[in-house]
């Protein structure tokens, strides 16, 4: 995924690249139950109300607008209070870059910050890369509403997922806070903010990782495979020198640890695999020399 910002949107600003993000999600098929597209000026309104107690994110690339998410009230009776409806827009030929899941990380992020305990996601049905995008974030579902809505010339069915933001007590819950101010606030200019992940970060956080057996790190024996950075999420795909050694639920370990040390990450996912096999021909030339090879 290219650099990007996440930032608090403008209503002004933002609104009219919102409305063409939106666009497609009204005039063609079911995902948005809206029938007809908002103006600008309408958007904008709705982003200002929004903001007032929940958070509205835009996420920029080259300073363009190609993706939102936001979150509003489930219901409207007092007892709701803590409970969220979020969403998450990404323009169509942005979709499957990682940027639907980096801004609705951060607006998770928000609304814990908040003291918001539950975030609902109505899916019209089927979607399967919108269920595969929220459970992936942790969401489970929670039950479907059958034929609930007319759209695009049938009857739809939408389901319910719900994350939980925050774990349940016995006591009362603290109010929710009000969301972050929006003046200025710039996620990748705030301070404090560490530079974006690289891959080769991840590789010399690797190189704590020693095999056991040859007493070399994996990133000199040729074991790592392929790193991947998502936003707060590193994959690792990995190796072994053979299938039938036993150190891969320890290997994945610390893979997590280390890994998960670096600045900016938030889970760190390793996999194993055994296509191709590993060959001595994998490694570096020093770790060869080492070894004798």
């Amino acid at each position: 995924m290219k650099p990007v910002t996440i930032r608090t949107a403008d209503p002004k600003r933002d609104a009219a690249a919102c409305v063409a993000i939106y666009r497609p999600y009204v005039e063609k098929g079911a995902t948005a139950f809206e029938e007809e597209l908002p103006e600008p000026s309408q958007f904008g309104e709705r982003i200002a109300r929004t903001l007032e107690s929940h958070p509205w994110l835009v996420v920029e690339r080259d300073d363009a607008v190609v993706g939102y998410s936001y979150a509003c009230p489930h219901r409207y009776r007092p007892a709701y209070r803590w409970a969220v409806e979020s969403s998450v827009y990404v323009a169509v030929e942005e979709q499957g870059k990682g940027y639907g899941r980096a801004v609705y990380a951060e607006l998770f992020e928000r609304l814990r910050e908040q003291r918001f305990h539950i975030a609902c996601a109505g899916i019209t049905l089927p979607n399967d890369a919108s269920v595969a995008l929220h459970e992936g974030l942790g969401f489970v579902p929670v039950g479907v509403y059958r034929r609930i809505g007319w759209k695009a010339g049938a009857w739809r069915d939408v389901g319910w997922w719900e994350l939980e933001l925050l774990a349940p007590g016995d006591a009362p819950p603290p109010e929710p806070l009000p969301p972050r101010s929006r003046a200025g606030y710039d996620l990748a200019m705030a301070e404090n903010q560490t530079e974006a992940l690289t891959e080769d970060d991840v590789l010399e956080a690797l190189e704590e990782v020693i095999d056991p057996e040859l007493g070399l790190d994996f990133v000199s024996l040729g074991l790592v495979y392929d790193v991947e950075i998502e936003a707060e999420d590193v994959y690792v795909t990995f190796t072994l020198t053979t299938p039938a050694c036993p150190i891969g639920p320890q290997v994945s370990e610390q893979m997590k640890e280390f890994v998960g040390d670096l600045p900016g990450v938030s889970a760190v996912h390793p996999k194993m695999v055994f296509d191709p096999p590993w060959s001595p021909e994998m490694m570096t030339e020093d770790a060869k020399f080492a070894l004798g090879f």
